[in-house]
This record gives C-alpha cells, sequence and structure tokens, in this order.
C-alpha cells in the first residue's frame, strides 16, 4: 500500500511535522537525529531546518526517495 502511496505526486502525510515535534524541538539539543520510519520525510525535513544532522530510514523505499528530492 504504501509504495503506491509514496509514488504519487503528493505527500501522503503531508509536509508538516508531527505537532508533537514542533512543541519539544524547543528543548533538544542540536546534533544528530535519527527518523525511524522516517515515511517521506515530513519530521526529517523539519529537523534538518532547524539545525539537526538528520538520518532517516524506513522499510519502503519509495519514501525516501521522495525525501531525498
Amino acid at each position: 500500500m504504501w509504495q503506491k502511496e509514496y509514488k504519487k505526486k503528493q505527500f501522503y502525510w503531508g509536509l508538516k511535522p508531527t505537532p508533537r515535534l514542533k512543541q519539544v524541538i524547543k528543548y533538544a539539543k542540536r546534533g544528530k537525529a535519527l527518523d525511524v520510519g522516517a515515511g517521506e520525510g515530513r519530521n526529517s525535513i523539519f529537523l534538518a531546518q532547524n539545525g539537526f544532522e538528520v538520518e532517516a530510514i524506513d522499510l519502503i523505499p519509495e519514501g525516501l526517495e521522495k525525501l531525498k528530492k
């Protein structure tokens, strides 16, 4: 299912990070972050934009390919 959804031009989960991540990021020390189950990377992108070096992993390669773009 996810392969099909992630191949589409639009982002299945949208581009906004999860609300909880937006709340807690102000308390996190900048450095490296691991996004497990990154999907299309909405949280990875947000983390990178806020000074983190991000490693994103997911079982569905189509989502990670979209993130790289």
